[in-house]
Parts: structure tokens; C-alpha cells; sequence
């Protein structure tokens, strides 16, 4: 903003800096000054328009009276002859000749009251020449033409008067009174008059001749008419004015009252009278009556109207130089009391400057001991207390900086850093303590000697020496003010690392240079620490990953530019977690370490071998001549690790297994050469371990199968592609179908129908399994409840359990929020767990099932006899049912070995009181053995194969029994 101000005002800030104060004050002055006059000057102007242009209208009003008459005397002339002409009344010729006297006297008059520009114009020559046909010719028209002339002449006598009225500016005003008293006396006013005169005319004649044709009804009709349409906007107007102005008119609307009271008793007469063709009326007394009315309406204009206008300019006129002259009084004595207030400022202002002025100069010779008292309290009084505050602070500053070249010498002494200060010409002229200590050298010793010869290696003294040179005669700053590390020189011969901060300062015979000097043997060793320990594996002396990554984007650059083949390989010990196990972590650790050397001992001189962590290796095979060479290296590392470890008084045995990739034929990139290898050693593991195995494009196709499959499984959970198959459950002696057990099926839209086998181990994987179990779950189970509505309510529901769904955080607690919410029982459904989940069960499994068996659901151990449960696990997990795999029924006939397991199966699922649920049953015969062995459920493709909800429907509107 301060920025922007001065941009602003720089023109002014120019001129005022090149003025003096006595020149400032005068410009400022005149400034002002003229300011002030073309203050007063502007509103002089101003009031004397107010009072040129209120003396014009009074000008303009002194015509309008003269103009009235004449208008009115030719209304009365109209209604004269109209009598005459209408009905021979003679004893109207009287009247009508005085009339005309009249009239050619108010026009005499007018005409040399007028303006010479007015009586020019041509509207006025043609008022005066329809005057005269009228006088000469009027009585021997008849009374239409006769009336229609007068009429004419009034309308040219009216914008005879307007046009007078806008010359002296009577038409518009700003001021609302006045606006609406110009409007009543210029226009409202003469035209419901002549409204008057047009009906009264129009009587006169028809009250003469005592007859009424209808056109001349409907033409006096639209004549009274318009003359109440008059009234009406002439009282608007009237009632306007007395409102805003009710000071200043206070009879307007009495007088004009009367008048319009009148007005409408004589339209009454009109319409009773003229209108009903009654005639009781004489037209002299009708002529007369209505004369006396538009004669009051005149009186009105002559005698209220015009008077108030004129009184109302003449105060005006009155108020503006009232209003002038005590303005410049003010502005004279303002302006005088402004110059004597400004001299006194100007010189109370040189007083204080010249004050000012002297102690400054005693300041700047060096007399800090004074202080300036001004006898003002303005900003110069600041200026003073600030010089005295400076002053103050210049002395406790002169002892301040004493104190602190004390404290910096006693600082610079004691510093852990030497400190080194030099001369323009290189020789030392401080020497601190911790400089000692560095470099073996006492202050005394080392004082005006060459600062090179002394702490700089010889190989360095050179670019010294120009370095200098060029910042002395060019002001090269190469090193100055940045801090770098180079070798110093010992006084006993020897060189170390140091890290150096070089300043200038500025002297009166050229320059300082300060050193600032630390030794940094012990933090190169350090650092040399660190970057071991960060790029090195520590049990083994090895690359770690990191150091392992940036060898391997190093190589790959490498062969790029020398265009050579290169192998990764990847290493993974077979069975380690095992001896690990069995031997314990430290002979663990010298098992690897041991590995580590035999693996370095195998691969060349140019070969990277890294400890990715574990039991995993790399190595890295650069400048390849073919892949032979890799596939030797590999076969020779297998066989070194197939040998014996004499690890202390044990001897181990392992394997390992390779994968092996190159670099550019299945890859270009370290992520996908690591990723390469990664799959390869799978391979070689899956072949057999032992073994070492070459990175093909099936592998790469089957990982990148993997990854699309689990993306479009994720999709199938938003896209609703999953679907529910039901296999029913029989009771074998009833033939009843007393469970449905829910089994999930993939309908991809492309590929069809998915195994479960291929995707679920995927999504156990991947986690998804929580996501896919919970709507396994819900699906079915609103299922089951719509079907135990619509069919069976004693039917249950068995749903697969994943181990990895143990895992899930949720607890299962929302599957009660879902049976809650469709009104089902938990003891409707059996949750059919493998042999795994008892074997690897956790406290937290262990702790699940129990909660879902506290809450109601069943539980059912899965192809029993394929793994290794024991009674005591299905003792401790209180299990309900019990479910024999297919691979034991699949084979079941009379007598046969797999009958006697079976039964005996049976017999010990029952001692344990668990019900027993066959799976596979594909035979008659295999039903029968299962029922005769005491088997209560059964479920394979001979009872029925897992079916859609469709066909579950029909199958179950079946009669019930249907296995017998």
C-alpha cells in the first residue's frame, strides 16, 4: 500500500523535495488560498444564477397577468356574440361593444409590454389578424364558425403564453413548489378556464335560440366533459401545492374551493336545464352567472396565484444574496485567520528546525552529550525525543560494542572451531587457541608469517594463492562465504580433513579474511559408518536392497550403452525356517553368513552379490558373453550350498533355489528384471527345489492371468457376477431335505462360469474373501427365509467358512445385525469349518467360535479324514455335525476297507455327539450302506446335485419324502 502511495504522489514528492520550507509553505499557501477563492468563486456563480434566473421568471410573470386579461376578455367576447348570434339578443350589444374596446386596449397595452423578439414572431402578427376578422366579421358567422374562431385565438393566446413562460424559464424548476405553481398558473389553470369559457358559450348560444339538435348535446357533453376532467387535474394540482407549501399558501385551497363549487353548480345547470331541453333559464342570465365564475377563477390567478409566485421569487432573490454576502464575510475571515495561523506555524517550524539543525551538527562532531528540548508538541517534538533516545542509545551502544569485543575475543579464544584471520597479503594477524590445538601451532609462532606455508598441504598453496589474487583484483568470490571441506596441513607433517568457512570484511587498507576451522577426521569416520551400515547388510558384510537396487539400475545402464547381456538371479534358501527353527536364530545367522561366502566365492570379480534380507540372495552377472556363463555360475552355487555346513559341532544341510533372468531379452527395467527373477525362483521351487530355473513368457502370462483375474473379481463384487448354487442335504431314513448348503459360482461375463477352486484361494489371498463371505451370507440367508415362508419352516442352512475370514476384524457381529433385520434364527444356520481352522486355530479363532456357538449358529468340520484332526480338537471345539469326505464314500461297497472306516467314523462322530453328514453319495448302494451304518444326512449328485434358486423351488414343492 506504501509502495502504491508513492508511486502515486511521486510528482508531488518530487516538487516538494526541491523546494525549500519558506518556498513550501508559500506554494502550499497559494495553494490553499486558491482553493479557497474558487470555492467562494463557484458559489457566487451559483447564487447569482439562482438570483438572475428567479428575476427572469419575475419578468415572465409580469406578462403572464397581461396576457390573462386579454385571454379573458376574448372568453367573454365568445360568450357574447354566441348570445347574439344564437338568439338576436340585442340587448347584449352593449356588453359586446364595451368588450371589444377592452380587448383592443389589453392587446395595446400587452403589445408595449412585450419584448421586441415577441412582437416579431409570427404567432403574435396572427393573434392580432384573427383579432381583427373576428371584430369586423364575427357576427356574421354563424355560431359554430363563430365559436370555433374565439376558440382558435384563445389556443393561440395560450401558447402565446407558454412560449412566454418557457422564455423566462416558468415551465420547469427544480423546486417541487414552484414546479407546481408555474404548472397551475401556466397550463392547469387557463385551460379549465377555457373549459369554462367553451361551456359557457356553447349554453349561451343554445339557451338563445332555445333549441337543442343532438349533435350539439353530445358535442356541449364532450365539453363538460372535458371540463371536469380539468377540475379534476387543476385540484390535483391545487391540493399538491397547498400540501408542500402549507406555510406559504395557506388560502389557496379555501379560494379554491369556492370556485370549483361553483363550477360543478354550474354544470348541474347544464345538465338539468340545457341537456332536458327545459330552457327555464335565460341565456343572458346563464351568460351572466357563468362569467362571474371564470371571472372568480381569474381573481384566483390575478389575486392569489401570481402574488404567491411573486412573493415567493422575491424571497428567493432575497435568501441567495443574503446568503452570498454573509458567505464572503466568512470566507474573508477565514481566510485571514488561516494566513495568521500559518505564519505561526511557519515560524514556530523554523524555530524548532534550526534547534534541531545545531544539535545534530554537534552530534555529528562527535558531542553525545547534549540533549534538545522543543516548546512544541507536534511530530517535531517526536523528531526531538527521537534525537534524544539516539543519542542514549549511541552511548549505551559505544559501551555495548566495547563490552562485546571483549566478549567476542574471550568467545573466538574458546571456540571448538579454530579461528584464522588474515591480511590482504595473506599474512595471519589472529591466531585462537582451538587454532593451536588443530594445528600444532602457538599464536606467538604463527603471527605475521604466510598463512600457505604454514597450514596449507603444498599441492593446495597454488589456487590458494590465485584465489586470493582474483577476489583482490576482480572480486571473485569462489570460496568466500561458503563453507566446503578440504585438506589441511599438521605441523608435524601429516594431512587431515577440515571443514572451512571463509569471510571477508571490509578495512580501510582493503580487506580481512576470516577462517572459521574444524577438524572432521572423526566425522569422516563416521559417516564412512553410516553409509556402511545404510548400503551394507550387517550379518553378513553383503549389499543390502538398497545398495542392491542402485548396483542393479547401475549395470543396467551400463550394458545399455556397452549393448552387453546381463543376469539377475534370485536366491531362496530351501527348508530354512526349519533349521532355523529346530537350531535356533544364531546358528541361523552363521548358516547365512556361511552362505553369504560360498555364493561370493562362485560368481567373478565384477559380480554383485546382496542379502535382500532372510534367506534371500541376489546376484547380479553384468558384461555377459551369453547365458551359459549364468547358467555355470548358477551350478556352481548349487553345488557349493549342497554341501555340508559345519556349523559349531552341528552340521546342516540345504538347498537353494534360482531364478534367473536377462537383461534386455525378458525385461529392460530393474522392477520388472526383480520381479522376473522373483518368478522364476518359484518355478525352480515348485520343480523340485535344488534346482534353478530361466525366466519364460508362461511365467509372465500366468502372473499377468493372476492379476487380471483378481481385478475382474474385484469388479464382480460391484458388478453383482457372483451367484448361489444350493445343494440340498437329505435325512438318509426319511428321505427329507433338511439343510441346503450354499456354494458360490462365478458367472463372468466373458470367460462364463469360474470354478471356485480358482478363485477363491485367490481371494483368500487377496483379502477380498471378507467381502465375498459377507455376501455369501447375507444372500443366503434371505434365501433361507424366504423359503422357509413360502415352503418349509424347519429348513436349514449351511454356509462355508474360510479360514482367512477368522482373521477379519468385524468379528462377524454384523451377521447378527443381518439375521436380526430379516427375522431369522442363528440356530438355522451350520457354518462348515475345514480341519485347517482346528489345526491352526488361534486364541482369537478359538475365541470366535465360541462366541458363534454362544450366539446360535452350528458348526460342522468339513471333509473329514483328508487332514490330521484329532478327538482332542474335536472335543475342545464342541462341534455339531461332522462331515465325511467324498474320497472315502466315493469308493464305498460291501465290505470294502473304505465301509469300515466309514462306520467307524461314524461310531466315533456319534460317541462324541455328533450327527454325521456323508458327501459324494453318487450310488443307491452307497446310500443304503451309509443308512444301514447309522449315517443320518447325506448329500451328492445320486440325491441331487447343487441347484439354482429356481430349481430349489421346485425341488422343494415336491412332497417331501422324495428319496423313498
Amino acid at each position: 500500500m506504501t509502495n502504491l502511495l508513492r508511486s502515486l504522489f511521486k510528482p508531488a514528492l518530487i516538487v516538494m523535495n526541491n523546494l525549500s520550507y519558506r518556498k513550501k509553505f508559500l506554494f502550499l499557501g497559494f495553494l490553499t488560498t486558491a482553493t479557497l477563492v474558487f470555492i467562494i468563486y463557484s458559489f457566487f456563480t451559483m447564487l447569482n444564477h439562482v438570483v438572475s434566473t428567479s428575476s427572469d421568471k419575475l419578468i415572465g410573470l409580469t406578462l403572464i397577468k397581461p396576457i390573462s386579461q386579454n385571454i379573458q376578455s376574448i372568453e367573454i367576447h365568445r360568450g357574447l356574440s354566441a348570445g347574439i348570434i344564437g338568439g338576436n339578443l340585442n340587448e347584449l350589444q352593449q356588453s359586446l361593444s364595451t368588450a371589444e374596446l377592452q380587448i383592443a386596449e389589453n392587446i395595446r397595452q400587452f403589445e408595449r409590454a412585450l419584448p421586441d423578439d415577441f412582437i416579431q414572431l409570427e404567432s403574435w402578427r396572427a393573434i392580432q389578424a384573427d383579432w381583427k376578422r373576428l371584430e369586423q366579421s364575427g357576427l356574421q358567422q354563424t355560431l359554430t364558425n363563430n365559436f370555433f374562431a374565439h376558440t382558435s385565438l384563445i389556443k393561440r393566446l395560450l401558447d402565446f403564453e407558454t412560449a412566454i413562460a418557457n422564455k423566462y424559464g416558468l415551465i420547469f424548476d427544480s423546486d417541487i413548489r414552484e414546479y407546481y405553481l408555474y404548472d397551475t398558473i401556466i397550463e392547469e389553470l387557463p385551460q379549465t378556464l377555457e373549459r369554462l369559457g367553451q361551456v359557457r358559450a356553447k349554453g349561451t348560444g343554445i339557451l338563445a335560440k332555445k333549441s337543442l339538435s343532438e349533435d350539439e348535446k353530445r358535442i356541449l357533453q364532450q365539453y363538460v366533459s372535458d371540463l371536469e376532467i380539468a377540475l379534476t387535474s387543476l385540484n390535483s394540482n391545487v391540493q399538491k401545492l397547498t400540501t408542500i407549501s402549507r406555510p406559504l399558501y395557506p388560502a389557496l385551497l379555501a379560494n379554491f374551493k369556492t370556485i370549483t363549487d361553483a363550477a360543478h353548480q354550474m354544470i348541474i345547470i347544464v345538465e338539468n336545464d340545457i341537456y332536458n331541453r327545459q330552457f327555464s333559464i335565460s341565456a343572458v342570465e346563464f351568460l351572466t352567472l357563468s362569467t362571474d365564475l371564470i371571472n372568480q377563477g381569474y381573481n384566483y390567478l390575478y389575486q392569489s396565484l401570481l402574488p404567491a409566485c411573486k412573493q415567493l421569487l422575491t424571497d428567493k432573490i432575497s435568501h441567495a444574496n443574503q446568503t452570498l454576502y454573509t458567505s464572503l464575510i466568512i470566507a474573508g475571515l477565514t481566510l485571514l485567520l488561516k494566513l495568521y495561523f500559518v505564519i505561526g506555524h511557519y515560524l514556530s517550524f523554523c524555530d524548532n528546525m534550526k534547534i534541531l539543525h545545531d544539535a545534530s551538527k554537534r552530534f555529528s562532531k562527535g558531542d553525545t552529550s547534549e540533549h534538545i528540548n522543543l516548546a512544541t508538541h507536534d511530530e517535531l517534538a517526536q523528531i526531538s525525543d527521537n534525537f534524544n533516545t539516539m543519542v542514549d542509545g549511541f552511548n549505551n551502544l559505544l559501551a555495548e560494542s566495547h563490552q562485546n569485543a571483549l566478549r567476542t575475543q574471550t568467545i573466538i579464544n574458546t571456540a571448538l572451531d579454530a579461528v584464522v584471520q588474515i591480511n590482504h597479503h595473506g599474512l595471519i594477524n589472529d591466531w585462537n587457541q582451538q587454532a593451536e590445538v588443530i594445528f600444532g601451532w602457538t599464536k606467538t609462532e604463527v603471527l605475521g608469517r604466510k598463512l600457505s606455508k604454514l597450514i596449507i598441504p603444498e599441492q593446495y598453496r597454488q589456487a590458494h594463492a590465485e584465489g586470493l589474487k582474483g577476489f583482490l583484483t576482480l572480486g571473485i568470490k569462489k570460496v568466500i562465504d561458503t563453507r566446503f571441506e578440504i585438506t589441511a596441513l599438521h605441523r608435524d607433517g601429516h594431512e587431515f580433513p577440515i571443514e572451512l568457512g571463509i569471510s571477508h570484511i571490509k578495512t580501510k587498507d582493503g580487506y580481512d579474511f576470516c577462517a572459521f576451522i574444524r577438524d572432521i577426521t572423526d566425522k569422516k569416520h563416521t559417516d564412512e559408518l553410516i553409509w556402511t551400515q545404510a548400503n551394507f547388510d550387517a550379518l553378513t558384510g553383503l549389499p543390502n536392497r538398497q545398495m542392491f537396487h542402485d548396483r542393479l539400475e547401475q549395470e543396467i545402464k551400463n550394458a545399455t550403452r556397452s549393448k552387453n547381456t546381463l543376469a539377475l538371479m534370485f536366491l531362496d534358501l530351501d527348508h530354512f525356517k526349519q533349521v532355523n527353527d529346530s537350531l535356533g536364530h544364531i546358528m541361523g545367522d552363521l548358516l547365512l553368513t556361511e552362505t553369504a561366502q560360498r555364493i561370493s566365492y562362485c560368481v567373478r570379480d565384477s559380480d554383485t552379490v546382496a542379502r535382500l534380507g532372510g534367506d534371500e540372495f541376489t546376484v547380479i552377472l553384468p558384461e555377459l558373453s551369453n547365458f551359459i556363463d549364468a547358467e555355470h555360475i548358477a551350478k556352481h552355487i548349487l553345488h557349493q550350498l549342497a554341501l555340508p555346513f559345519q556349523i559349531d559341532d552341528k552340521v546342516v544341510h540345504i538347498s537353494t533355489s534360482i531364478g534367473i533372468t536377462l537383461f534386455p531379452n525378458d525385461a529392460e527395467t530393474s522392477e520388472e528384471l526383480i520381479k522376473n527373477a522373483d518368478q522364476a525362483m518359484y518355478q525352480a521351487k515348485h520343480n523340485g527345489h535344488n534346482g534353478f530355473s530361466y525366466f519364460t513368457k508362461s511365467m509372465q502370462d500366468s502372473t499377468l492371468a493372476r492379476s487380471r483375474l483378481i481385478d475382474a473379481m474385484r469388479r464382480a463384487i460391484e458388478n453383482n457376477e457372483f451367484i448361489l448354487y444350493y445343494q440340498p442335504i437329505f435325512e438318509l431314513s426319511t428321505g427329507k431335505i433338511c439343510k441346503l448348503e450354499a456354494l458360490i459360482r462365478w458367472q463372468h461375463p466373458i470367460d462364463g462360469m469360474i470354478s471356485p477352486m480358482t478363485f477363491i484361494p485367490l481371494a483368500e489371498e487377496t483379502g477380498l474373501i471378507h467381502d465375498i463371505g459377507d455376501w455369501v451370507f447375507t444372500t443366503a440367508a434371505k434365501q433361507l427365509k424366504q423359503w422357509q415362508l413360502n415352503f418349509d419352516p424347519s429348513l436349514k442352512l449351511t454356509i462355508n467358512k474360510s479360514p482367512v475370514q477368522f482373521c477379519s476384524v468385524r468379528k462377524h457381529q454384523h451377521w447378527l445385525d443381518i439375521l436380526k433385520g430379516i427375522d431369522l434364527s442363528s440356530r438355522d444356520i451350520t457354518i462348515e469349518i475345514t480341519e485347517g481352522v482346528l489345526l491352526e486355530s488361534t486364541n482369537d479363532t478359538t475365541q470366535q467360535i465360541c462366541n458363534l456357538r454362544q450366539q446360535g449358529f452350528k458348526f460342522a468340520i468339513d471333509d473329514f479324514g483328508t487332514g490330521y484332526s484329532s478327538l482332542s480338537y474335536l472335543r475342545k471345539f464342541k462341534l455339531d455335525f461332522l462331515k465325511i469326505d467324498q474320497s472315502f464314500v466315493k469308493h464305498l461297497t460291501s465290505n470294502s476297507d473304505d465301509a469300515i472306516l466309514t462306520k467307524t467314523i461314524i461310531v466315533m462322530a456319534q460317541s462324541l455327539g455328533l450327527k454325521v453328514i456323508a458327501e459324494g453319495v453318487e450310488t443307491a448302494e452307497q446310500q443304503a450302506i451309509l443308512t444301514e451304518a447309522g449315517c443320518e444326512y447325506g448329500q451328492g449328485f445320486f440325491l441331487a446335485k447343487p441347484l439354482s434358486v429356481e430349481e430349489i423351488e421346485v425341488l422343494l414343492s415336491k412332497p417331501r419324502s422324495i428319496l423313498i
